[in-house]
């Protein structure tokens, strides 16, 4: 049954309106007849009112339940599935007090209960619906009957060839015997073989004799490469040495005064070039520049009423291509609901994408481009993010950072800068080359820490998700498809057609690079025209590129423009999108097709695909999966090589194709309100966080600013202010200064901060040790709101040391990221990985690490240590003239494992990253042996990635996780090491030491204890 014809029923009986609860658009379709309601029809729930039709599905009602009460007539849509296993669906329908009349089958594949108003009803007569499962599942009896008949006939012909197969057995038995003679003469050959195989031994002998010689020499070249490495280890101390000389020489007087007059002449040296100039003021100011730059800063200013949505694209804003048009696209979307603020990778030359912003009287937007920042030089992808991290900084309202661009998106990951407000659009993870489609390398490594940070992921297309999902067994759970977005011709395209006799116009708009299939089209138009034929090309394109991953093409380009340059062909290099639609208007056929070998494996959509259905107009291109699933697999204008470009042309047969229908899921008006939820409301109070070091808050900070607090952040030193005037900017615009560390940040604002605003102070551990307790003593309690610590013990030696009274004063621990950090298997066999995150400082006691290893491979040899993270040689500051001592400590250390076989080969260093979850999965015991700590995140981070820790008696250890991890000495930790191997339920242990972590120190509640203090 028709819907229209359901809805022509309830109308006969006095109901006069329709309103569609139900998502599906092809519902709205077949509401109509002849393109027009048969009632007066809505989607919004507001209009339900009494003698309404509402249409519904089965999953949804019982979210609607309090419309029921109202004298409706109700449509409910459910699968052939659902009636079937939906056991309570009468007792639902008596619920919402509805009575049904009717159920019936409707031309969407799906069943349609009808259901009137019915307040005395409590319990529906079930007949109706046993009556449509009995009739559903009667044919499916039918079917299974049909298959019975069919196996039955499968089997008769299985008897037959199993006859068949005995025959040939016989026949293989006689076969065997003509291959048994065979044999015996192979034997003869073998003898023969043995025969010449000894006159080969005794050859073998005199090589073996020639191996042990070259064995000998190879010992002498060890030893000798052993001398070298302890000569290098000997030069690099003495360099180290030097170095320091050099260092305390330089604060002389004299040699101070030296190097000024140095420095003066060094003015006039003609070796010293304008590009090294830039690239020191890169590195160095670029967070000044970016801070003081007066445009940002004026923007900033003005707009804190709203979000802020920071774009940037791995995009030449000076092309038309498809990414470039993505970016205008998703820009013209952002400024519906939030101001936006985009950073151009390059100068803006000309207007050709610009001009397609569509600009909001109620919201604003920023370009900023590399000259506003007076940088002349090309960005580098470190540089690109280190930018987008400063703007961020400076700006409290951005609640969204969306990027194109999988090297950009990944160095953001880096830092948890953008933790929870990081939307990626990638495309640039695989590659289309002669073996199909790839992904490229360490891709999949790439997107699973790009995963950890994402507030949602858009995608192309359906098909690019799966595609990965597949490659990479990463589940990608938060994420949007977005295809490309077109604009209804009506808005923006003026129609254009002027026809010229019978001659035959195919337009092409986009990039020109050899698999685009344009030099083909080009060379076979004009074959044609040889021929006879009238056909002109209009090709419009900004972009002509040699570049391909296929095959290498030195001479395209030459040949491109000559072709361009044809009679039949005409050519127009600058067009913005809406002027090459425009122009595009006029033609009889576009023009999108690439070769099979191309596009066999793409996975994306073409935005000519979609331009042309806004066009109107048939585009020849290729049967892709794609393009199948959206035009059908009939459609006319498919061809699979260009020599089919004549007949598709000379096809009289048009063919109706429903443009506005297929183009309707991609329009913009459609998607207008795709951000809208996706942003929450500013909130009035701003907070500044000031710190030289943000890696235990940067997740907090983003947090914050994800739920629309406006955050933003003042960048210190460790012991100075490099930045006064932003500091005393951020003293006068903020409610709340939050000092990430009590050291020279929390003394200048201790001093500086005003009655109006609040001072909080966050303390770790380094605040009470030597080096950093003249920060404490300075600091103007007065003016601290509140310090907190992050353990007990750290607030006990600060209150004795500095005197603070305890209520100033409050204890909230370090946050542990439960969503970063998984166990995938509780039941994973427990192996003899040992892991040790992190060496530097002497404090963390890698001896002690040395000393358990060497007795565990006393009884396990196969045991392994891996280290994780930057080596102390590595730090900068370890080589101050105050670590020379703690230097050598490791010298000595890196002595020991190379001098111990064992060790040597047990030990493994592993280079410092971002991959830690997935480190994590190798290791079977996470190790502390430090002498102190005040927490011990790594620890923390591989418990709850199912690691058993071994914690060596540091002070709080038990306080702040519990004693049963805690061992003596190396012989209690070798005997908690047999036991835990040899324990009977590994998920239950991983599981209890999971939940202590959990318990305590997850995020979510973390963050809301911080909450509460800040505001």
């Amino acid at each position: 049954m028709r819907i229209v014809d359901i809805l022509n029923y309830f109308k006969d009986s006095g109901f006069n309106k329709v309103v569609n609860l139900i998502e599906d658009n092809n519902i709205e379709i077949y509401c109509k007849i002849s393109e027009e309601f048969v009632l007066p029809y809505s989607s919004n729930l507001q209009d339900v009112e009494d003698k309404t039709i509402v249409l519904v599905d089965i999953a949804n009602m019982i979210n609607f339940k309090e419309i029921f009460n109202l004298d409706l007539a109700t449509v409910c849509f459910c699968t052939k599935e659902e009636i079937i296993t939906y056991t309570n669906l009468a007792n639902l329908f008596s619920r919402c007090k509805l009575k049904i009349i009717n159920i019936q089958d409707t031309n969407l594949n799906l069943v349609a209960i009808l259901a009137l108003k019915n307040t005395d009803i409590y319990y529906n007569d079930e007949k109706l619906i046993l009556n449509q499962r009995c009739e559903i599942l009667s044919k499916e009896l039918e079917d299974y009957k049909g298959s019975r008949l069919k196996y039955k006939r499968l089997y008769e012909t299985s008897s037959k060839e199993l006859d068949s197969y005995k025959i040939t057995y016989e026949e293989q038995i006689r076969s065997n015997e003509i291959l048994s003679k065979e044999l015996d003469s192979y034997k003869i050959t073998y003898e023969e073989q043995i025969r010449s195989n000894e006159i080969l031994s005794k050859e073998l002998e005199d090589y073996k004799g020639s191996r042990l010689k070259y064995k000998r020499l190879y010992e002498k070249c060890l030893k000798e490469l052993e001398d070298y490495k302890g000569s290098r280890l000997k030069y690099k101390r003495i360099a180290s040495f030097y170095e320091f000389k050099y260092n305390q020489l330089k604060q002389q007087k004299i040699i101070k005064m030296a190097l000024k007059i140095k420095k003066m002449f060094s003015f006039f040296n003609k070796n010293q070039t304008n590009k090294q100039k830039l690239l020191e003021s890169k590195t160095i100011d670029l967070y000044k520049t970016v801070y003081a730059n007066k445009k940002l800063s004026d923007f900033v200013k003005k707009n804190q009423d709203k979000p802020i949505i920071l774009l940037y694209g791995d995009i030449n804003l000076n092309v038309v291509d498809g990414s470039s048009v993505w970016l205008s696209s998703i820009f013209n979307l952002a400024i519906l609901d939030a101001h936006v603020i985009i950073f151009s990778k390059v100068n803006i030359q000309n207007n050709l994408i610009i001009s397609n912003f569509m600009p909001n009287i109620q919201n604003n937007y920023l370009i900023l481009e590399p000259k506003d920042l007076n940088i002349r030089e090309e960005l580098s992808v470190s540089e690109i993010s280190q930018i987008l991290n400063y703007i961020d900084y400076v700006t409290p309202n951005i609640q969204l950072l969306i990027t194109r661009g999988i090297a950009v998106t990944h160095e953001l990951t880096k830092n948890n800068n953008f933790k929870y407000r990081l939307v990626p659009y990638l495309t640039d993870f695989y590659i289309l080359n002669k073996n199909g489609i790839q992904l490229k390398e360490l891709a999949g490594d790439l997107l699973k820490n790009i995963n950890r940070h994402v507030n949602f992921w858009l995608w192309q297309t359906q098909e690019m998700k799966e595609f990965v999902e597949q490659k990479t067994n990463i589940k990608f759970n938060k994420s949007f498809y977005f295809p490309p977005v077109v604009f209804d011709k009506n808005t923006n395209v003026k129609q254009k057609y002027i026809k010229k006799s019978d001659e035959i116009i195919i337009g092409y708009g986009g990039k020109i690079q050899p698999e685009w299939g344009v030099l083909e089209l080009i060379l076979k138009v004009k074959e044609l025209n040889d021929k006879g034929k009238k056909i002109k090309l209009l090709i419009i394109s900004s972009k002509i590129s040699a570049r391909s991953d296929f095959d290498d093409y030195p001479e395209f380009i030459e040949k491109i423009k000559k072709c361009l340059v044809y009679n039949f062909v005409e050519y127009y290099p600058n067009l913005n999108r809406n002027q090459t639609l425009e122009k595009l208007s006029s033609v009889d056929y576009l023009y999108g097709f690439r070769p099979k070998y191309f596009e066999q494996s793409t996975l994306e959509i073409s935005t000519k695909i979609l331009e042309s259905l806004v066009l109107e107009k048939p585009i020849i291109c290729y049967p892709n999966i794609i393009n199948k699933k959206l035009f059908g697999k009939q459609y006319p204008y498919f061809i699979n090589e260009i020599d089919e470009l004549e007949s598709v042309i000379e096809n009289k047969n048009q063919v109706e194709i429903d443009y506005k229908a297929l183009v309707f899921p991609y329009l913009f008006d459609n998607r207008k309100n795709f951000f809208e939820d996706k942003l929450s409301d500013v909130k009035n109070k701003k907070i500044t966080i000031a710190s030289h070091d943000y890696k235990f808050i940067d997740h907090f900070y983003s947090y914050l600013k994800s739920i629309g607090f406006m955050v933003d952040k003042d960048l210190w030193e460790w012991g100075d202010n490099k930045y006064l005037d932003r500091s005393k900017y951020c003293v006068h615009n903020s409610d709340v200064i939050f000092c990430e560390w009590g050291l020279s940040n929390a003394v200048w604002y201790s001093k500086n901060i005003s009655k109006n605003n609040k001072l909080i102070v966050r303390i770790h551990a380094q605040e009470v040790r030597q080096k950093a307790v003249k920060f404490g003593h300075q600091l103007n309690i007065e003016n601290v709101d509140k310090i907190i610590f992050v353990s007990e013990r750290i607030r006990k030696l600060a209150s004795d040391i500095f005197g603070w009274q305890e209520n100033t004063t409050c204890v909230i621990p370090n946050y542990v990221l439960m969503d970063d950090f998984i166990c995938n298997d509780l039941h994973k066999k427990i192996g003899l990985n040992f892991g040790m995150v992190g060496i530097t400082p002497q404090s963390k006691r890698l001896d002690r690490a040395l000393d358990l290893l060497e007795n565990i491979l006393k009884i396990y040899p196969e045991a392994k240590l891996y280290i994780k993270g930057m080596r102390p040689e590595q730090y900068e500051w370890m080589h101050a003239p105050g670590r020379v001592c703690e230097l050598e400590y490791y010298y000595k250390q890196y002595d020991r494992i190379e001098k111990n076989i064992a060790l040597k080969n047990a030990v493994v260093f592993d280079e410092y990253g971002n991959n830690m979850p997935e480190w994590y999965q190798k290791i079977d015991f996470i190790l502390s042996p430090s002498d102190h700590e005040s927490f011990h995140y790594a620890l923390a981070d591989g418990v709850i990635s199912g690691c058993i820790p071994i914690l060596w008696n540091w002070e709080e250890a038990e306080k702040i996780y519990t004693k049963e991890w805690i061992i003596k000495d190396v012989q209690s930790a070798l005997d908690y090491i047999k036991f835990v191997l040899n324990y009977n339920s590994r998920e239950s242990l991983r599981k209890k030491n999971i939940d202590i972590v959990k318990n305590r120190y997850n995020n979510v509640k973390i963050y809301q204890e911080l909450k509460e203090k800040v505001l």
